[in-house]
């Protein structure tokens, strides 16, 4: 995703690490040190997809 634009303002995505929020079972985890692509105008992040098997 390096290089890549941001789909919502065209910002640029740079890789960090983000604290992640899930909902499961009707309650809010957050998980810290999450991989994620984040856009450097807008904040909008992607997750980083896991890397397959070999």
């Amino acid at each position: 995703m390096k290089g890549d634009q941001c789909e919502f303002c065209e910002g640029e995505m740079k890789q960090r690490r983000v604290l992640a929020r899930f909902r499961f079972n009707g309650q809010t985890i957050y998980v810290e040190n999450v991989p994620a692509w984040v856009c450097n105008k807008c904040g909008e992040q992607y997750d980083t997809p896991p890397k397959s098997l070999p």
